[in-house]
């Protein structure tokens, strides 16, 4: 693990394998470690750099809200550290919203763009279903609140293999250092508002 000074927060990354550069922006709530799989499949011919985004895992935790902008500054910066001069950008949900931040003001460091699941603006249903989450955070707590969001994130046909549920159990449980509800309310407000589709056609 290595931790890049940012303005306010330090930010956590891991590294593995050699190769083209890739990094691996993780979504709401989730660490590097989510990467796990997709890391263990690209480390031998590629440089995987996944990053735990403000607020989560191994980075510091913020004093006041920031902007996607901000956090695609943390991934710059991160990859500066690395020494890399341009990178495979992957994203996933609120990563790939961070993604196209990064495309869109450093698009120098950006090698390609693979969005995963993602948003350029959240609709109606989704912004409502964030704004429940956020309430409903600190009174389930972590695991608990990690179990009852599966369903909303995965098909009926994910919930069909036990060892999806499994590997997800182990995840919650297994989480070194869980998000505190404050940190969860942060990230959450970050994607709140959002509306990228006009710039998009800038990439």
């Amino acid at each position: 693990m290595r931790l890049v000074r940012r303005p306010g927060v330090e930010i956590a990354y891991w590294r593995e394998g050699t190769g083209p550069p890739i990094v691996w922006i993780q979504g709401l709530n989730a660490d590097h470690s989510a990467w796990l799989s997709q890391v263990i499949a690209f480390q031998e011919g590629y440089d995987c750099i996944a990053l735990d985004n403000r607020d989560v895992g191994r980075s510091g935790r913020a004093t006041a809200d920031y902007t996607l902008a901000e956090m695609a500054e943390d991934v710059r910066a991160v990859l500066d550290d690395a020494e890399v001069e341009d990178a495979h950008v992957v994203g996933l949900s609120m990563g790939g919203a961070i993604a196209q931040e990064l495309a869109l003001n450093a698009p120098e460091w950006v090698r390609s763009l693979t969005l995963v699941s993602t948003f350029a603006r959240l609709d109606a249903r989704l912004e409502a279903t964030l704004e429940s989450w956020r309430a409903i955070y600190p009174i389930l707590g972590p695991r608990e609140f990690a179990r009852q969001s599966w369903p909303w994130l995965f098909t009926w046909r994910f919930f069909e293999r036990p060892t999806n549920l499994r590997n997800l159990q182990r995840y919650a449980d297994q989480a070194p250092r869980p998000q505190e509800a404050d940190a969860f309310a942060r990230q959450v407000q970050v994607t709140l508002g959002q509306d990228r589709r006009a710039r998009l056609r800038a990439l």
